[in-house]
């Protein structure tokens, strides 16, 4: 026999449509976002991993002055290392009347191998396959044509490079350019018409032992540079995989990102347990008559459990499948639209995640009937007669407020409904800060990166840090020339003098020219450059973050005392001071021992914290020059850097990388670009979920006061009258929650988005604005005026009768 409750089933939910359709829109909000958005990052991180694998990566690259030859490639290739040729031309282009470099590479098959959107690979000599994402920025497909350096070529093919994740001119540059950059492919010949420009000659390293460690793996790659170098190869760069940002940047940008979701989804997740809680209590208050009803003619627990659970299960079961759908096609969309916008990324497919279908839909799913369960299951140990008489409430009962009659009849209504709705009112307060949590979360995303990229750059001690491949003097100083005097000294005495080899004097003369600095020719920089130069030491190494988050990129700088730019730094003595922002992301304070690792050589370096200087946004650390190359074991004249506010236009053979102020601003709208429409969409997301948690709690106010307002009307009171007691004591309510609750709000965004960052390379914090503030609660309220608009047909339609159904 079919059980007479289930037809109750239709009308509850046309009675409850209210709450049901917030449940549904909720969730689906949650599901839809956060499943498309962490989807897409495990997709697309399953493809590069897949790409990395088939297309034979190189564990690093080696850049020579000169092509090199058998024998010295055997020499390399006895070491288990073998190198393949991996040259390129830099051809410029014009293309829609900009200014383009193409790195042209010849066809690859061995290593680095490419993967095509469209086309095929270059086989005649004017043919070239171009980088998918510079071709999306410049509209450019398959059989559309291009010149470089005036030679015409043929698109056939639409590719990406494993090497090029990231379209990086440099290894040294902080932002990626898809405008004015690209790589290509051409065949031997093509490579040959582009003769007129200069060589780059790369060789790709793929080692033999593949369980090497990083460190080993570094040391290896160091060996094959000294084998080139013996015989007779200028080394001009060597670069291991987890160096190059072409390889290495993508990856710490989508796990950031995989955070930032995280984050949201976890505070999604609370919402939602939270407003199921409010729900269940409101669904048992709401039908206790008939709950009681049911237990006094003999309806088991049981089936009253089952009969209420049915629709939260059946509508958190729709919204599941509703909100996978929408996150696996259009909110994937948006994902995929952002990273294949800014990032060169074999062609997509998608790969089921079990931990994102876990995190993200059965997560929620479970809460909402496992709360709805243990909701009912406890209200339900009342007994039938409690069920029946609305005493189910475990609280006191209130007794009336005296007040005094000199407030007016308004008033006092207004300050009885807020202290006999106590525990309704402080559940919307939950409600809100939890809401307004969630936007101010996505109002300082953008704010905070831009503020971090202009704390950056004030930091910078002057207009350009050149940071050199090994030292290069300027101009010849007078212990290089006495290093030189030396030099030519031991080497007429080695020419003439018989048996200087077992006096040892060769091995003298090869340490000294180890010492002797490469020098700029005469007359390459003005003495007013010069006098601006200031000679500095940096190395790159690593710091432990708190809370086993990882590990900080760290720069370490030994600088002049008194220096002109570094202004205010005291490292007399030996002295160590560490920045501020350091400080804060690890976990240490002034008196500590900060560890700096090496994780390329393996080694530890341990210095205690005399002083903490600049602000949040400072990750260095410093030291003097002559402090520095004792602890790092250098010469007492070694350095590796220049600090400059002139220009200076150091050969590219020693130079490193050119760090700006400007570069830290590249950097912030690189940022805000790749944010921008994901803080959108999470705005979007926080303002609907404000707008659901703020329609349901306040229409279980509205819900527990039914009656009333419905006797209210009895005794002659208009719609208006009734809404300006009920409503503008809800709006009193939603305001000081909005206000008071704003300074919770910042509190637990400030300590969420240190949490989520500590993952993040450098130190972010939350600023707040004027700005930020003033939009949150304007979006706080404007949210609550459109649900005052739903109660108010809400409180036109509750039915005079309601006040005679009810019993006591």
């Amino acid at each position: 026999m079919r059980n007479p409750l289930h037809k109750r089933y239709p009308r509850q939910l046309v009675h409850d449509a209210g709450r049901y359709i917030g449940i549904f829109v909720l969730l689906v909000v949650t599901i839809s976002v956060t499943s498309g958005f962490l989807a897409t990052i495990s997709s697309i991180q399953h493809v590069i991993a897949e790409q990395q694998a088939s297309s034979s990566l190189e564990d690093a690259r080696v850049e020579t002055s000169a092509a090199i030859g058998k024998d010295v490639r055997q020499a390399v290739e006895d070491l288990g290392v073998t190198a393949y040729n991996n040259w390129s031309r830099d051809a410029s282009s014009t293309i829609d009347g900009v200014e383009a470099t193409i790195r042209t590479y010849c066809n690859r098959t061995s290593v680095d191998t490419p993967s095509y959107f469209a086309g095929r690979a270059p086989e005649a000599s004017d043919e070239i396959a171009l980088d998918d994402t510079f071709c999306s920025k410049h509209g450019l497909s398959v059989g559309d044509s291009l010149d470089l350096e005036g030679k015409h070529f043929t698109i056939c093919g639409i590719m990406v490079l494993p090497d090029y994740n990231t379209l990086m001119r440099s290894n040294t540059d902080f932002v990626m350019d898809m405008q004015t950059f690209s790589v290509a492919l051409v065949t031997e010949k093509g490579f040959t018409r582009l003769s007129g420009v200069s060589t780059t000659y790369t060789y790709s390293l793929i080692l033999d032992d593949k369980t090497l460690s990083v460190s080993d793996r570094i040391e290896q790659e160091t060996k094959v540079t000294k084998k080139l170098e013996e015989h007779g190869t200028t080394v001009t760069s060597l670069l291991d995989r987890e160096q190059n940002q072409g390889i290495s940047y993508l990856a710490t940008d989508m796990n950031g990102d995989s955070a930032v979701y995280l984050v949201l989804l976890y505070v999604l997740v609370a919402i939602m347990a939270f407003i199921f809680v409010v729900l269940v209590n409101a669904t048992v208050v709401q039908e206790s008559s008939v709950i009681g009803t049911l237990r006094a003619s003999g309806w088991r627990k049981d089936e009253i459990i089952r009969h209420y659970l049915f629709l939260p299960c059946f509508v958190g079961l729709v919204t599941v499948v509703v909100g996978n759908v929408l996150g696996y096609t259009v909110v994937s969309g948006v994902a995929r639209e952002l990273y294949y916008g800014s990032y060169s990324i074999p062609p997509y497919h998608a790969t089921f995640d079990a931990q994102t279908f876990l995190l993200t839909s059965v997560l929620p799913y479970t809460l909402l009937v496992a709360i709805t369960f243990v909701g009912l299951a406890r209200k339900l140990g009342e007994t039938p007669l409690a069920f029946l008489r609305h005493e189910v409430s475990h609280g006191r009962r209130r007794h009336n407020l005296h007040l005094p009659a000199q407030l007016g009849y308004a008033t006092r209504f207004r300050l009885r409904f807020l202290m006999r709705n106590t525990s309704t009112f402080v559940t919307l307060f939950i409600g809100v800060l939890a809401s307004s949590f969630l936007v101010l979360y996505s109002l300082v995303l953008l704010p905070m990166f831009n503020d971090y990229a202009d704390h950056v750059a004030d930091s910078m001690p002057a207009k350009h840090i050149y940071v050199l491949k090994a030292p290069y003097e300027l101009q010849m100083t007078d212990h290089q020339q006495k290093l030189r005097d030396q030099l030519g000294v031991l080497a007429g005495i080695d020419k003439f003098l018989p048996g200087a080899d077992e006096l040892g004097l060769s091995d003298m003369a090869e340490s000294i020219a180890a010492d002797i600095h490469p020098v700029a020719k005469k007359g390459t920089f003005s003495s007013e450059a010069i006098d601006h130069a200031e000679k500095a030491c940096v190395a790159s190494l690593q710091v432990s973050r708190k809370m086993g988050k990882g590990e900080e990129d760290v720069s370490a700088y030994g600088i002049q005392k008194n220096s002109r730019y570094w202004t205010g730094l005291d490292v007399s003595d030996g002295r160590v001071l560490v920045g501020q922002g350091l400080l804060d992301k690890c976990g240490m304070r002034v008196g500590d021992t900060v560890v700096l690792y090496d994780r390329f050589t393996d080694k530890s370096y341990a210095f205690v914290i005399d002083a903490a200087t600049g602000d949040s946004a400072n990750m260095n650390v410093y030291m003097s020059c002559g402090a520095f190359r004792d602890a790092f074991g250098y010469a007492d004249d070694w350095f590796n850097a220049y600090v400059s506010n002139k220009e200076l236009n150091i050969d590219s053979d020693y130079l490193s990388s050119d760090i700006t102020p400007q570069d830290m601003q590249n950097l912030a709208g690189q940022m805000i670009d790749t944010f921008s429409d994901m803080v959108q969409l999470i705005l979007v997301a926080a303002a609907v979920v404000f707008f659901v948690v703020m329609y349901l709690l306040t229409k279980t106010v509205l819900d527990h006061s039914a009656r009333s307002i419905s006797l209210m009307k009895v005794f002659g009171y208009r719609n208006r009258e009734i809404r300006r007691l009920y409503l503008s004591t809800i709006t009193l309510a939603v305001a000081i929650s909005l206000v008071v609750g704003l300074p919770l709000a910042m509190w637990g965004v400030s300590t969420t988005m240190e949490m989520m960052m500590l993952s993040y390379p450098g130190n972010f914090v939350v600023t707040y604005t004027s700005q930020v503030i003033v939009e949150d609660l304007a979006i706080g309220f404007a949210t609550y005026l459109v649900v005052a608009l739903f109660h108010l047909r809400r409180i036109k339609r509750i039915p005079l009768a309601l006040a005679l159904k009810v019993q006591e």
